[in-house]
């Protein structure tokens, strides 16, 4: 029996092997069809190649508790989980394939992240992380720009996670001065807009400067994050306008010194 059984074994094995290699490079390949869309502006929708991605994360197969795939700018992550979930975190220091030059980013999901899909019975649920580098996917605005160029994102199978009473922590480092800038963290709300697929927006997000390098998002839902940077005047553009009782020659001013900012802070710049 041992010796009919065990080339069987070995057969199925080869195949969930097999199979599982050909979730990935599929994965993969359509990773670096969303790259060549972008720097092509090829129409196919932004929306498309995202949820296309969303959908072959939450249903590849992958030995093991998490899969890891990246490309020159989109990272995807996936991650196995049940019911007595304690918790993740995650950080980009500590993933391979990330550059050390980079800021850093980081994510903390809470224990309550499963409780709702797991109320009714216990199931293995699936956690998926995209980050993206570039902001050529999501909606450019003339008027602000997105820190580190970084759009972090996450969902969990089985329904929309939202209104969660401990926040996910959400963390961006950089490396140059905010000064100048208010920044506000934001997700991507789809639907939110007339003329793009979604829009920026602060619900359901809190914002904090724990240090000088480091914006913290705390958020109640998942969705994709950045934080949102708009250059304002300085204090002394305020005196300026108070002194010259010229409106048009202060804004010029400072439309001049926002320029300047954005000329000197090339990891702001909306890619």
């Amino acid at each position: 029996m041992n010796c009919c059984w065990a080339p069987f074994l070995y057969l199925c094995l080869l195949v969930s092997q097999s199979r599982t290699a050909e979730a990935s490079q599929e994965t993969l390949h359509w990773m670096e069809k969303m790259e060549v869309a972008a720097k092509s502006r090829i129409s196919t929708s932004s929306a498309e190649l995202i949820h296309g991605l969303e959908l072959r994360l939450l249903n590849a197969s992958f030995g093991g508790h998490n899969l890891t795939l990246q490309t020159q700018i989109i990272q995807a992550l996936a991650f196995k989980l049940n019911c007595n979930f304690s918790g993740l975190s995650l950080s980009s220091a500590a993933l391979e394939k990330v550059p050390q030059a980079r800021p850093q980013h980081a994510m903390q999901f809470p224990a309550e992240l499963t409780r709702n899909a797991c109320r009714t019975r216990s199931r293995d649920l699936r956690l998926i992380c995209i980050y993206f580098s570039s902001t050529r996917f999501f909606q450019k605005d003339i008027n602000s720009s997105l820190l580190n160029n970084y759009v972090l994102g996450a969902q969990l199978s089985h329904g929309y996670v939202s209104n969660l009473s401990e926040p996910v922590n959400i963390s961006f480092w950089h490396n140059q001065s905010l000064e100048g800038y208010t920044v506000t963290c934001v997700f991507w709300k789809e639907r939110a807009s007339k003329h793009h697929w979604g829009a920026w927006s602060p619900e359901g997000c809190h914002t904090e400067q724990p240090t000088p390098s480091q914006v913290l998002c705390r958020c109640n839902h998942l969705t994709y994050f950045a934080v949102l940077m708009v250059c304002v005047h300085p204090v002394w553009m305020r005196v300026v306008r108070a002194a010259e009782g010229s409106t048009s020659r202060t804004e010029q001013k400072g439309k001049s010194w926002c320029k300047g900012q954005k000329s000197n802070s090339k990891g702001f710049k909306g890619g």
